[in-house]
């Protein structure tokens, strides 16, 4: 007997805990954010919007499902 595929599709995107690697400041972010997010410590950019998955210029703590 087969098995049949499952017909529930899981998100691909997800919520994320970084954190700017000048001053430790940890944030949540959303993993395909349109905006352009900057630290509130430093004011370095941490999310460039890439029409998709955006690019994160930080260290990911964790993945918050």
């Amino acid at each position: 007997m087969k098995k049949s595929k499952s017909l529930i599709v899981s998100p691909k995107s997800s919520y994320l805990l970084i954190r700017c690697k000048k001053c430790a400041t940890e944030r949540i972010i959303f993993s395909h954010s349109t905006t352009a997010i900057k630290c509130d410590g430093c004011g370095e950019e941490l999310v460039v919007p890439s029409g998709g998955m955006a690019s994160i210029n930080a260290d990911i703590v964790k993945r918050l499902d």
